[in-house]
């Protein structure tokens, strides 16, 4: 804020209180430079907002016209009215917030209808090739726009101060991944090479009960996208004796790289050290945002199983890597 009296750009304030019955706040300010007093007076800013119509026309923004459509999406349903009220203080809230003077009708809430044309590839067979209308309410709209490859977009996407730091960062990057997915496949084939040479005797009991995990797992899966494997099965246009069929080869080896495991870690000596057992938890940690503190809620016997089962896969994984002979092709 500007002094009038100097010009000045820096001032202290001395006093505020409530001005217009609330409406604004009365500060009473001191120069920084030349010590004068002045008084400026804060106040919301309420511009007027102007919805556009689909047609094209434009009018004032009107509260209860959201309301009377909330009301009419929320006809024979459990809403108590002071939740509708809610809503639509919510929705002018959000638009009042915005720098935008002028929305559209559908950026308010309102229900739209999307068509589409199935391909005649698509896998599900009653529904390849044919129209199919979607129901939906927009939530947000972005507009997509190129960037342009400077160093607004690297400081602004890359993190990078110049173009140049960034397409090095990226370079590392890809290279870093590419050695991880190769060295993940190495050990992977390696471990199978190992579990081959175990002699060992899988029964019908331990493959049911493999299958039977891989299947629970596959439906909390499901569960956090709002599915169930029945809807999974019908949309897939399978079954889950199929599911169970397509699981067994893949229920076996897991059976057979679990007891190699097992067998190293007898044979070797091998432990879960305590710092270890904490690198794990905190990786844990970090792969699903979450704090130390909310883990340590969710803790029990397996998940205490698994994260020293996962050491120990981890120790040997590296044992098998480092004495393993690798010729190149």
């Amino acid at each position: 804020m500007r002094c009038p009296y100097c010009g000045y750009r820096e001032s202290k304030v001395v006093d505020s209180r409530p001005a217009d019955e609330g409406s604004s706040i009365r500060r009473r300010r001191e120069c920084l430079q030349c010590e004068k007093r002045f008084t400026t007076y804060e106040t919301v800013e309420s511009l007027p907002m102007v919805v556009i119509k689909k047609d094209g026309s434009r009018q004032s923004f009107d509260r209860s016209k959201v309301m009377r459509g909330i009301q009419r999406s929320c006809e024979k349903r459990p809403v108590a009215v002071a939740d509708m009220e809610r809503m639509a203080s919510e929705i002018e809230q959000e638009l009042q917030n915005s720098l935008e003077r002028e929305v559209s009708t559908e950026a308010i809430g309102e229900k739209v209808s999307v068509k589409v044309v199935f391909p005649q590839e698509y896998h599900a067979k009653d529904l390849a090739g044919k129209d199919a209308e979607f129901r939906c309410v927009i939530h947000e709209i972005h507009e997509k726009g190129k960037y342009q490859m400077d160093e607004v977009f690297a400081k602004e996407v890359g993190q990078c101060d110049t173009m140049e730091q960034m397409r090095e960062r990226m370079g590392r990057s890809m290279q870093y991944y590419s050695d991880e997915q190769a060295e993940m496949e190495l050990q992977d084939s390696l471990l199978q090479q190992a579990a081959q040479t175990l002699e060992m005797e899988i029964t019908d009991k331990q493959v049911e009960d493999a299958i039977e995990e891989q299947l629970q797992s596959m439906k909390a899966q499901l569960a956090q996208q709002g599915l169930s494997l029945e809807m999974y099965c019908q949309f897939m246009q399978t079954s889950e004796e199929k599911l169970r069929q397509e699981a067994t080869p893949a229920a076996r080896q897991s059976i057979l790289t679990a007891a190699t495991i097992e067998k190293i870690v007898e044979l070797e000596g091998l432990k879960a050290e305590e710092e270890e057992i904490c690198k794990a938890c905190e990786h844990i940690c970090k792969r699903n945002n979450i704090t130390m503190d909310v883990l340590r809620s969710m803790e029990d016997e397996n998940l205490d199983k698994m994260v020293e089962r996962a050491v120990l896969t981890s120790k040997v994984m590296s044992l098998i890597r480092e004495n393993a002979e690798i010729t190149e092709e």
